[in-house]
C-alpha cells in the first residue's frame, strides 16, 4: 500500500479512536507524514504502524 504526496486521504488511528481527513506529504518505508485538514497539524506515523493495521489511512471518498 501506497499513496503519492498530496494524494488527499482518510486516517483512523484504532487506538485513540481519532478519523480526519489529510493530505499525505511524504510516504517511505520508515515513515508517513501527513497534514491534518482541520486544524493544519502534523502527524507522523511509522511505516510498520500502517503494515500492521494500527493505522488505517484510506482514498477521501467524495460522495
Amino acid at each position: 500500500m501506497y499513496y503519492t504526496s498530496g494524494k488527499d486521504v482518510t486516517v483512523t488511528i484504532w487506538e485513540k479512536g481519532i478519523t480526519f481527513h489529510a493530505k499525505i506529504e511524504k510516504w517511505n518505508h520508515n515513515e508517513v507524514i501527513v497534514n491534518e485538514k482541520n486544524n493544519r497539524a502534523k502527524w507522523t506515523f511509522p511505516y510498520q504502524d500502517v503494515l500492521k493495521g494500527k493505522i488505517k489511512i484510506s482514498p477521501k471518498r467524495t460522495h
